[in-house]
């Protein structure tokens, strides 16, 4: 079966706040195992509990359908369905991230922080980099390294999926954790930080500087039109 989706049930039964310790325990194939345990606590049917369940479910459904790999002796990991790999993963990977399974947990406690950093060595590499210039309406390069990032795998759809991209990596809670990925320089080896501000000046070089369009985007950055389904992203 998947190592990955150990899932066996059992029903508890009891009292409204009843707890139990459930003990789990893998054997391998040459006499080793281990064993960890997990707390179960009864709690009344109401909102919030089955609120709770809902996302616990949505997250385990992820968690199983995670396209896992190796390349160059790295792990990555993407949930890529359509042709907008990037909007698809950075989606998944905020919602373990929102729910506290960040990158910089613990991945032999929680199998999440697993999903979640090798999806961060998938986006990386769909960084591509753009050299910035002063503009009409001012200069864009907040960090003065000349620089923007955008995280996209279609240019045609490129300010939608970086939106979702950086998004997500504002939530990694993790600003001085370096990426290993991705371009050298300006991505692999920087802080979370760095490239945060790059994606952030790459998003105001491509903003619509006149005209009806000014203040918004489209589809690509300086496209030179907006809409508010495209605007949306930068500015969530």
């Amino acid at each position: 079966g998947d190592p990955y989706a150990i899932e066996p049930s059992h029903t508890y039964t009891g009292s409204v706040g009843a707890v139990y310790v459930a003990q789990l325990t893998v054997y391998g194939a040459f006499g080793w195992s281990d064993t960890d345990t997990y707390t179960v606590q009864i709690f009344s049917p109401i909102q919030g509990v089955m609120r709770d369940v809902a996302i616990d479910d949505g997250l385990w459904y992820l968690h199983k359908e995670t396209n896992r790999y190796r390349s160059g002796g790295l792990p990555f990991a993407d949930w890529q369905t359509g042709g907008y790999g990037v909007a698809e993963t950075a989606s998944a990977i905020q919602a373990f991230q929102v729910q506290g399974h960040r990158p910089g947990g613990d991945p032999w406690e929680d199998p999440y922080v697993e999903d979640v950093q090798r999806g961060w060595n998938t986006l990386f590499t769909h960084s591509v980099v753009d050299p910035m210039t002063v503009q009409s309406a001012g200069d864009p390069d907040g960090d003065g390294d000349g620089v923007g990032v955008g995280i996209y795998v279609d240019y045609n759809h490129s300010i939608y999926e970086a939106g979702l991209a950086m998004m997500a990596l504002a939530s990694t809670g993790s600003p001085n954790r370096v990426a290993h990925t991705g371009p050298p320089i300006y991505v692999r080896g920087q802080t979370y930080y760095s490239i945060t501000q790059d994606m952030a000046d790459w998003f105001a070089w491509g903003q619509n500087d006149s005209g009806v369009a000014r203040g918004g985007w489209r589809y690509q950055p300086n496209s030179g039109e907006s809409d508010n389904s495209n605007t949306q992203f930068p500015v969530l």
